[in-house]
């Protein structure tokens, strides 16, 4: 039996062994009965003075139990989501332009199939990228192809890779262990705000492509889709910004809200388009000490605790 014990809150410097037993206490039973625990979530609780981590734990139980208690729940086993794969051959191989986390995932799901996707991006490698992205900060001289809106890993990339999300889709503990997998800390599995940092990210990026090209895949950078030949209302091949023209049979665009340009040439080909809803923010940057201290009290500084977050 599979469940989860939620709000277990306990001392900061608690470690997982002394998690876990209090969570077989909360059971009420023996911990040789637990075959496996795992940490679904971990949040700071910084009220009242004093600082807590308050733990949501997942259980394997050699037995069932009745779970009458409101912080015991049954976990339903979780659906695993396939990818439905054609039957038909393709006569070309697919082509996903634009190479931010839609791009990159969508070939790297392709290239595990057998398809071998050809990649088209814009801006740098990741490598490249990061010497443009300092150059334009010290200097003020903006690529226009390589920035930090444009290149390998998207915008995403340089916004010091934060994980969170408002949507609640089940795929999104997949992306988390894909992440994981390419070279993030484990731990952004269960942090309530998960965040790697774009220096870890950047790794994670450049391993992720390097998969795609170890599956058969290819990633062409600083090259932009000028144009596509469509014949009779059948898409026939693209027109690359180099001068190439590869025949083309299933195209995915993936290419975010600033390409422009590309947009334009698609609206130029009577291809439907349907606006979404546009969040605007802005960003205020405070010493990280003093809201340290904000939140944490005599606590701030504590090398468990990490920077303080809070929303305004």
């Amino acid at each position: 039996m599979l469940v989860k014990i939620s709000n277990l809150k306990m001392p900061i410097d608690a470690g997982l062994d002394e998690v876990f037993s209090e969570a077989a206490k909360r059971l009420t039973v023996e911990r040789e009965d637990v075959v496996s625990y795992r940490v679904l979530r971990r949040a700071i609780d910084a009220r009242h003075g004093t600082i807590h981590f308050v733990y949501t734990i997942a259980a394997e139980l050699k037995y069932d139990i009745s779970c009458d208690n409101n912080n015991i729940t049954p976990i339903a086993p979780k659906q695993k989501e396939t990818l439905s794969v054609g039957v038909k051959k393709l006569s070309h191989r697919p082509i996903v332009v634009g190479f931010g986390p839609c791009g990159m995932f969508c070939a790297l799901n392709l290239a595990r199939q057998g398809y071998k996707p050809i990649v088209i991006e814009r801006g740098a490698a990741v490598e490249e990228r990061t010497k443009a992205v300092e150059h334009f900060w010290q200097t003020g001289t903006l690529d226009t192809n390589t920035n930090v809106q444009f290149g390998e890993g998207g915008a995403g990339t340089f916004s010091d890779g934060k994980l969170t999300t408002r949507i609640g889709d089940a795929v999104l503990d997949d992306i988390l262990q894909e992440f994981v997998r390419h070279g993030a800390p484990e731990d952004i599995l269960y942090h309530a705000m998960p965040h790697i940092g774009t220096d870890v990210l950047k790794h994670v990026v450049k391993s992720i492509r390097e998969e795609i090209i170890a599956l058969g895949g290819e990633v062409r950078f600083h090259t932009t889709v000028e144009d596509i030949c469509v014949e009779n209302g059948v898409l026939t091949k693209v027109r690359l910004s180099n001068g190439d023209e590869l025949p083309c049979c299933v195209l995915v665009f993936a290419i975010g809200h600033s390409a422009r340009d590309t947009y334009e040439m698609l609206f130029s080909h009577g291809i439907s388009m349907e606006q979404k809803p546009f969040s605007v923010g802005f960003r205020v940057e405070h010493l990280r000490e003093e809201i340290d201290r904000a939140m944490y009290g005599s606590f701030a500084g504590h090398p468990l605790l990490g920077a303080a977050s809070y929303q305004l």
